[in-house]
């Protein structure tokens, strides 16, 4: 176990490759190992493991003469990250994404609405690519996407039991192959857990 007082600084460090949290902690072990806790996984490994890029030192000034959004001195801000800095605000990337998990945490359905118009002139803008991005995430998330569905579907004929059944027969008369075969299908599934269920009674 490492102590408390060996704890180096919170280290934030942006890399879509690692796959692992933005924030880590860098400890030193008994054996002056330099490890970092993985707040994702909840243990401590070497960096060298890791093979976590630090951002490179650059100047504030220098950041905004190449055209850079942030910059990075290796110091610490005031609450302890060494992240790197918004070059507008020279406010830590770190704090920043802090303060605004505690704003939407504060402003939950506010949020959420901006975050849907965005989405609304994003779908207006760039059908395209929102489609693209769609598409892998369904094939990606696919039982979570039929979840989903079928939890939608749970409360559209709890809602209004009537008009689910219209649209039933009317989707039924226009689909009456697929809807035969659909039947087949789920008279096959609950004879197999009928038949699963037996067999565990006799067991």
């Amino acid at each position: 176990m490492v102590s408390q007082r060996n704890t180096l600084a919170t280290l934030s460090i942006s890399n879509k490759f690692t796959g692992i949290s933005n924030e880590i902690t860098r400890q030193r072990a008994p054996n002056h190992r330099l490890l970092v806790n993985v707040s994702r996984c909840g243990r401590l490994v070497s960096i060298r493991d890791l093979q976590l890029p630090l951002p490179r030192i650059i100047s504030r000034d220098k950041a905004r003469a190449l055209g850079l959004k942030r910059f990075f001195t290796g110091k610490p801000c005031k609450h302890g990250h060494i992240a790197e800095c918004s070059v507008t605000s020279e406010g830590c990337v770190a704090c920043h994404r802090q303060q605004a998990r505690k704003y939407r945490a504060a402003n939950l359905e506010k949020v959420r609405e901006k975050e849907r118009e965005y989405g609304r002139k994003r779908r207006a803008t760039n059908p395209g690519r929102v489609k693209e991005v769609s598409r892998a995430w369904r094939a990606a998330n696919l039982e979570k996407v039929r979840e989903g569905a079928r939890e939608r579907a749970r409360k559209y004929r709890a809602a209004d039991p009537e008009r689910a059944r219209e649209n039933w027969r009317r989707w039924r008369a226009a689909n009456l192959e697929k809807a035969r075969e659909g039947e087949r299908e789920r008279v096959l599934r609950y004879n197999k857990r009928q038949a699963a269920q037996r067999r565990a009674e006799r067991a």
